[in-house]
């Protein structure tokens, strides 16, 4: 139903950076108007060959991004297919989404502890 093949081969028209840049794809946790939750998870399902509870996650409340990165160009192909499943979603570039940072701990570890005998 969704043919998600893409070309290797960058557009001439579009600038070196333009080319170089990567995006993710953003869902923004909402539906298209008119849609309903059921039918958008089971298309997401099947095109982005997702369980069904992962597909639904991507459109119930707050964002997700696709882990995968994109060109421009198969970003805003696959933007599309996403779009006409149903499902809110824009391309956001990688270099400005912010990465979860895991917090840092002042715990002693094994070797920081005196051990006297």
């Amino acid at each position: 139903m969704y043919d998600l093949h893409v070309s290797p081969v960058p557009p001439a028209d579009l600038t070196m950076s333009q080319q170089d840049q990567v995006y993710r794809l953003m869902f923004s946790g909402k539906l298209l108007e008119g849609q309903f939750h059921e039918d958008v998870a089971d298309r997401l399902e099947k095109m982005l060959k997702l369980p069904h509870d992962k597909a639904m996650q991507l459109i119930i409340g707050r964002k997700h991004y696709l882990n995968k990165e994109f060109n421009q160009q198969e970003g805003e192909r696959l933007m599309a297919y996403v779009r006409e499943a149903g499902a809110e979603c824009r391309l956001v570039p990688a270099s400005q989404i912010k990465k979860k940072k895991l917090p840092e701990f002042d715990a002693p570890t094994a070797f920081d502890i005196n051990r006297e005998k």
